[in-house]
């Protein structure tokens, strides 16, 4: 796709004519940015591969990391692309005495998260949709783990921040700025792409500007809402 994908309608610069083209821009976009609380009660001891029970004082080494991330668009509405996020959380466990005892992976399959999207504004489109696509803005990150009890049971609780995108482009009739005859040449500005709220550079724990929780056990799948509901702080486990 050329660059001519974000260029917006503007006004002719002094000592230049507007020649009206035919170009595919962005005509919608959004990016959003989400916390989900995964768990898990089990471990996988070294040697074996047998899942055990998080055993009594076991602690985690550091913060997990995240592998085999995947982001699938799952079709959009007016108001919302919708993806389907996977990954895979790896962490080390500890004893009571420091010692590495095994490891936790956490699996999530197809986590299903709603990015609203807007209409860029002073953008004329038309026509079908040529190209809609889902994109990461921040990858996700573990910024808080922890082994904890939940239930009754020994738990390790992972919280992951990440943020996604999702553009639609259409054909759009778009002001070309092109030289007059009394100008040798001319330069039209690059323009600028749409922006959009982001989430901050986070530390470890992390508070977002704004964001949507969805928490695998009271309350899954709650960010597959249009628009999703937001919130400005954390839950408390």
């Amino acid at each position: 796709m050329e660059n001519s994908v974000l260029i917006q309608n503007r006004q002719p610069l002094p000592g230049t004519v507007c020649v009206p083209s035919v170009k595919e821009v962005v005509c919608r976009w959004g990016a959003k940015c989400y916390h989900d609380i995964h768990y898990s009660t089990t471990f996988i001891p070294f040697g074996s591969t047998t899942p055990t029970a998080i055993p009594p004082g076991a602690c985690l080494q550091g913060l997990p990391t995240i592998t085999n991330f995947s982001i699938v668009l799952d079709g959009t509405t007016n108001g919302c692309c919708r993806v389907l996020v996977s990954y895979t959380i790896v962490a080390i466990l500890v004893d009571i005495n420091g010692l590495p005892i095994g490891v936790i992976t956490k699996v999530v399959t197809s986590l299903p998260l709603q990015i609203p999207i807007f209409d860029v504004p002073n953008v004329m489109c038309f026509g079908p949709i040529i190209n809609n696509e889902a994109f990461v803005v921040e990858f996700p990150r573990v910024y808080s783990a922890t082994i904890t009890t939940v239930n009754g049971v020994l738990t390790a609780v992972f919280r992951v921040e990440k943020q996604f995108g999702c553009f639609e482009s259409r054909n759009a009739i778009v002001c070309q700025l092109e030289c007059a005859p009394d100008e040798p040449s001319c330069t039209p500005p690059m323009p600028t792409p749409p922006t959009s709220p982001g989430c901050p550079t986070f530390t470890t724990p992390t508070v977002c500007f704004e964001f949507c929780v969805d928490d695998e056990l009271t309350s899954p799948y709650n960010c597959d809402q249009c628009p999703p509901p937001q919130v400005i702080t954390d839950p408390v486990i």
